[in-house]
């Protein structure tokens, strides 16, 4: 059974841009020292900017630049999947601030309360037949539209 990952706020928090143009917010696994020549990263989210350009005036003329979170490793059960990253594909590291590190523990607890809500959401599917993978469709009320 895998061993349950509990972050706090004490714990080493890293905001690292890698080479591909990523930035992320990871800890390190408990693991990293085992393991030479890589990181072993774990509860890792990359970040997201969106610039709001509704936002521009005399004041702020490139308008105001917003960030999502949102697991860098897609389609897993649990946010705290281990991730091993060679060190040459990062091109720095660095401690985030009080303001991002509070907003990465809020991210990575509805993360993994929204993941436990799909698993239980996928108990009451129909298993795989064949190449056919079934799924629940979502509500297209939540997309976003022109009107």
């Amino acid at each position: 059974m895998k061993e349950k990952i509990t972050l706090t706020m004490e714990d080493e928090i890293l905001q690292m841009k890698m080479i591909t143009g990523e930035t992320v917010i990871t800890a390190l696994s408990p693991k990293n020292d085992t393991v030479p020549d890589s990181f072993i990263l774990i509860c890792t989210l990359e970040m997201i900017p969106i610039e709001n350009y509704e936002e521009i005036n005399a004041e702020n003329l490139g308008g105001t630049e917003y960030y999502i979170l949102r697991p860098w490793i897609t389609y897993v059960e649990d946010i705290s999947i281990e991730v091993s990253v060679n060190p040459t594909n990062i091109v720095y590291i660095t401690t985030p601030g009080k303001g991002l590190k509070e907003q990465y523990f809020r991210s990575l607890s509805e993360i993994q309360k929204q993941l436990k809500v799909n698993k239980k959401e996928e108990e009451g599917l129909p298993k795989n037949v064949g190449d056919v993978i079934a799924f629940k469709p979502r509500d297209t009320k939540v997309f976003l539209t022109e009107e």
